[in-house]
């Protein structure tokens, strides 16, 4: 059964993204790292779609035909691969790919004790970023 606004029901009926993600451990872990600490929204739709990590994690693996959720939860910090981001990053070619099947990003809003406890702290505001990689 098809779930509307359902960003998991949409990359399981993508052949090209499975794809993608049995063939390249890049974009498996961006994908695995877009889906972190970031919710999407489909369209012009006003609920937003996200998960945990460990849930991303499992996506992926079911995408990927194998394996499960540990193998790509905290895949930035414990592998730290050449291409791997982290998680809540979301790449250029995630971002074109989810796009294809209208789903944009929404960043999450920081709660105000967040700001506050970065001011006290003098830590730098994050901002969200897309990143660039280049795959050859």
């Amino acid at each position: 059964m098809i779930r509307h606004n359902d960003l998991e029901d949409d990359l399981l009926e993508s052949k090209e993204i499975k794809q993608k993600v049995r063939t390249n451990e890049i974009y498996a872990q961006n994908l695995y790292a877009a889906l972190c600490n970031m919710q999407w929204v489909k369209d012009d739709s006003v609920q937003a779609w996200h998960c945990s990590w460990r849930y991303a994690g499992s996506l992926v693996a079911q995408m990927n035909g194998e394996g499960d959720y540990l193998d790509w939860y905290f895949s930035s910090s414990l592998f730290s691969k050449e291409g791997f981001v982290n998680e809540g990053a979301v790449t250029d070619w995630i971002i074109d790919d989810l796009k294809e099947l209208g789903w944009n990003p929404l960043p999450w809003e920081k709660s105000q004790e967040q700001e506050r406890l970065e001011i006290k702290e003098g830590l730098p505001k994050r901002t969200w970023q897309c990143y660039s990689i280049e795959v050859y």
